[in-house]
Order: structure tokens, then sequence, then C-alpha cells
């Protein structure tokens, strides 16, 4: 439409984005009833088409990028804790590992993976987990594990202070 020497869009003409549809999945997914939640995290899932904008690079650009790239990462841990409560462990460590593959040093998302891994007894591969982590996190900002998932760990290989206390 041409009004006042502008081109208008049309006011009965609805348009939307996939960063519109993504950001109201999220709202309803925290809102939604715990058993509707998955739904919702599905389909923000599928309206994240990945980076917003890439290759342009200015602040606003930047800074909206990192949000819808932080929320979807957000999405992806609440929709993999649904997925491990659900019993779906091959589902959640999925999600886990393409969380931790976007930002390696997202603990949350390694506490799901050792979750699902360990309820899998799939004891090893948690462990050599656990020390990937440890190493990362040493050697990147020069931290241990947080306690919670100290603690998962901690089931299946007792401090050391504890072992030595049992041997006569």
């Amino acid at each position: 439409m041409y009004q006042n020497e502008r081109y208008l869009l049309t006011p009965t003409i609805r348009v939307t984005s996939d960063v519109q549809q993504f950001q109201q999945s999220i709202r309803q997914a925290r809102h939604a009833p715990k058993h509707a939640q998955p739904y919702a995290y599905v389909q923000a899932l599928n309206y994240y088409r990945g980076a917003f904008l890439p290759g342009c690079y200015n602040a606003w650009v930047i800074e909206q990028r990192e949000q819808l790239a932080a929320e979807m990462l957000w999405v992806r841990e609440e929709y993999a804790y649904w997925l491990l409560d659900d019993g779906r462990l091959d589902a959640a460590e999925t999600e886990a590992r393409a969380v931790i593959d976007v930002d390696p040093l997202r603990e949350r998302a390694w506490h799901l993976l050792l979750r699902a891994l360990l309820q899998q007894r799939r004891t090893v591969e948690a462990v050599n987990a656990y020390q990937r982590l440890t190493k990362l996190l040493h050697d990147e900002v020069g931290i241990e594990p947080s306690p919670d998932i100290q603690r998962l760990l901690g089931a299946i290989h007792p401090p050391r202070h504890r072992l030595a206390q049992t041997v006569p």
C-alpha cells in the first residue's frame, strides 16, 4: 500500500518471522503445564534455524544472535531434562551432546549427559565424560566441576579418603 509518499505493508496481512515464532514457543513452554512443555520445546527447536543473520556484525545483531543462541541452548537442556524424566535416555543424551558441541563449558549440559549415561549403566563412558569435563574446566577457566556433578560421580567412585578408611 502506498500512503503519504511511503510504501506500507497492508495492515490486514500478518507477517511473522521464525525468530518471533521461536520466542513465542519459548514463552509457551515457560507457562505451559508440565505435560505440554515438551511439545513447545520441540516447536521452538523446529523454528530455530541457526545463527541470526550470519555474516552481519552490527552490535545489535551480535547481541540478538547471542541471546537467541542462549535461548536455544536453554530449550535443548529443558527438553533433555524432560526426556530424561520420561525415560527416553538416548534422546536426552543426544540433546545434551548437542548443547555441549555448541558450548563445551556449559555444566548443565554435562550434568544431563552424565545422568543419561549413568541411568543407562554406561559407567565407563560417564567417567570418561567426567574426566573430559574436569580437564576442560581446569584448562579453560581453572575450576573444578560443580558439586552437583561431583556428587553424580561420587556414587560410583567414593572419595578417596572414605576408601582409605575402609581398608584395614
